[in-house]
């Protein structure tokens, strides 16, 4: 985003006039300054004109300083941004200081002041404090200077004792965190514990049903094979039955055929003896005719003789007929008799195989009588392991709840942290432009480069801050043909070390 492009910028600027390239720097602050004006970037913005002005200033060139200082003031004021007003204000006391400005360096400091107390910023009242003991001591009043840099002292101790409260409440705070995350996640292994164990009851439990499901198939199994033989034995039964009623048939059947074939040999012998009988009246009447008729013998002997001849054909034939009907009568007996043996023999081996059946369903009963007895425990075991489980869900469930309220917890505690992050880099932010500024100016403090040559010739400086900004400085300057240099030390530091030319 453009916002980012303009701190970069900024950032590389900052860079730049730290490693004293400062045409670089204002080059870099330039391109950042453009690109928050197009924009319309506000806070950018200042920022960017507090980075040119404190380059101008440690160039000497206090009057564009002022310009660039005085331009973010009027931004910050129209803007109604309390905070960056009294940052303006004091860069602008800096910049005056600098110049020997006393009066206007103290009128925008004490402006600093009016506005920081009121939004209660002490990192910027402690800037305020330290550059209004500095104007004091420039205009000789060095109690009231003593008295600002006792404030200075008290803000900065109480802003040292908050940021070690609040680092030590951040340690706390990261304390209870990781106390909250082992316990969350001793939690999530015991629940993943308690899962993995339900896991397994319920994997037994599948293993149980699908068991159970299997013998209850087997047992419809064995039912329906029982039902199937049953049906099979009641079919043979009936078989049986249809065979039995089929030889009675047969039975009755021959009977009737014997019958009919005693009735039809009763018949044959009435009609062979009414042919005999008609044979003996033809032959008395022919007797008599033969007496009565001496003429008409021959004749009628001749006729008499045709008609035996005739009779005795027929009488052959129905006694042949008779023979062969007895002898079909005796084939037809012989081998229905035969077929009967044979059907018996197969009804007693049917008979034989329902009583095998019967015996194979009996013991197949007293299976299915074990196996519904064994299906039984199997299915109480399985309700005590589903009540076993029903008692493991309720504690992993209050389990859960514990969890979900301990997430909460350190959901807020996180949320609380960030915005104790949030602020510390705010401050952090604040706390290192004010430290940027005091670099400024204790650089703009310093002798340059320049007179130091001039004045001195062969010389070295070791000049180390043990921090970003020393609480000493060095000061050198010619007057009346004398060259003056000075080690200066601030309250509360010492000087242990000695000039050497």
């Amino acid at each position: 985003s453009q916002e980012q492009i303009v701190q970069t910028y900024n950032n590389i600027g900052f860079l730049y006039r730290q490693a004293g390239d400062n045409q670089k720097a204002k080059e870099n602050l330039n391109k950042a300054l453009v690109l928050a004006q197009k924009a319309n970037l506000v806070s950018p913005l200042i920022t960017t004109l507090f980075n040119i002005g404190v380059t101008n200033s440690s160039n000497n060139n206090h009057k564009e300083a002022q310009n660039n200082f005085q331009e973010a003031l009027n931004i910050a004021d129209k803007n109604n941004l309390a905070l960056p007003t009294a940052e303006a204000y004091n860069y602008l006391a800096a910049n005056y200081w600098l110049q020997s400005k006393s009066d206007n360096a103290l009128e925008a400091v004490q402006n600093a002041i009016k506005i920081a107390e009121t939004q209660q910023a002490n990192d910027i009242l402690m800037v305020s404090y330290q550059l209004l003991s500095e104007i004091y001591q420039q205009k000789g009043e060095l109690k009231e200077a003593q008295k600002a840099y006792k404030k200075y002292e008290e803000i900065k101790n109480k802003r040292i004792e908050k940021v070690q409260k609040e680092e030590k409440n951040r340690l706390e705070n990261q304390l209870n965190i990781e106390k909250k995350e082992n316990e969350i996640k001793e939690l999530m292994a015991e629940k993943d514990r308690q899962g993995s164990i339900l896991r397994q009851s319920e994997l037994e439990k599948e293993k149980k049903e699908q068991e159970l499901v299997l013998k209850q198939r087997e047992l419809d199994l064995y039912k329906s094979n029982q039902d199937r033989q049953k049906m099979q034995l009641a079919n043979q039964l009936l078989e049986q039955k249809r065979i039995e009623q089929m030889l009675e048939i047969t039975k009755r059947k021959l009977q009737e055929d014997k019958q009919i074939q005693e009735i039809e040999k009763l018949a044959s012998t009435q009609r062979l003896q009414n042919a005999l009988i008609k044979q003996r009246e033809l032959e008395r009447q022919k007797e008599i005719e033969l007496s009565e008729k001496d003429k008409k013998i021959k004749e009628q002997q001749i006729k008499d003789e045709k008609i035996i001849t005739y009779y005795y054909f027929w009488i052959f034939v129905l006694f042949a007929v008779c023979l062969l009907m007895a002898l079909i009568g005796f084939m037809h007996t012989f081998w229905s008799n035969r077929k009967l043996k044979k059907q018996r023999k197969r009804i007693l081996e049917q008979k034989q195989e329902i009583e095998n059946k019967s015996q194979e369903i009996l013991a197949q009963n007293e299976e299915l009588q074990q196996n519904q007895e064994e299906i039984t425990a199997q299915r109480d075991l399985i309700q005590n392991q589903n009540q076993t489980l029903e008692g493991t869900n309720q504690k992993l469930v209050a389990n859960e709840n514990v969890l979900k309220n301990s997430l909460e917890e350190l959901s807020k505690s996180q949320e609380e942290i960030k915005l104790a992050n949030l602020s510390l880099a705010e401050r952090d932010r604040q706390i290192t432009s004010s430290i940027n500024a005091a670099i400024a100016i204790q650089t703009a403090v310093l002798p340059y480069k320049e007179k130091l040559d001039t004045l001195l010739k062969n010389y070295f400086v070791l000049y180390r801050p043990k921090d970003m900004v020393s609480g000493d400085f060095y000061w050198l300057n010619e007057m009346e043909g004398s060259i003056f240099l000075a080690a200066v030390d601030c309250t509360g530091h010492g000087v242990p070390g000695a000039i050497i030319y």
